[in-house]
């Protein structure tokens, strides 16, 4: 059996025409997702001799997305996601990175212009337990970027149950 384009186009344009007119609710007046948005507070460094020191802890947590329904999650200073990083052009930097989950893990910080030996890409594993420390300067504009989790094989999940922040360059 074949199909004109003509009859084709005139079931998708129903389809579509069904589709739109039809009422909508929102996912709050359904009742659903009715926990307001939660902002990862921004982390505070410490000063030191050669510039500041941030301190993340990657750590499992479990987080409450619907209510009634707990969810396991993994999380930088929390249980999920990580705080909000913030520096400036040409500040000196340390990321003091401790993981207490019981697997690997490795942070990459997304968009930043750092030596490839700080950048934390999937060849620099912090295994459990362990503390990585990278250390550089920032030299870049003002920017938005991200860290995140960047494990070989194991970057996507680790993402979607948590382990991302923002990294802020006023």
């Amino acid at each position: 059996m074949t199909i004109s384009r003509r009859t084709l186009l005139q079931g998708a344009t129903a389809a579509a025409a069904t589709f739109f007119v039809q009422p909508r609710l929102s996912a709050s007046e359904a009742g659903r997702f009715v926990n307001p948005l939660k902002i990862p507070p921004l982390l505070e460094s410490t000063a030191g001799p050669v510039g500041k020191t941030f301190e993340l802890s990657v750590a499992a947590g479990r987080s409450e997305f619907l209510p009634g329904l707990s969810t396991p999650t993994l999380g930088m200073n929390g249980t999920y996601l990580g705080p909000t990083i913030r520096c400036r052009a040409g500040d000196r930097i340390t990321l003091r990175v401790k993981n207490a989950l019981a697997e690997r893990t490795a942070l990459h910080w997304h968009g930043l212009h750092i030596p490839a030996r700080f950048d934390g890409g999937p060849h620099q594993v912090v295994e459990p337990g362990a503390v990585w420390e990278p250390s550089f300067e920032i030299k870049q504009k003002a920017s938005l970027c991200w860290y995140h989790s960047h494990l070989m094989g194991r970057t996507g999940e680790q993402i979607l149950r948590g382990l991302a922040g923002l990294f802020m360059i006023v």
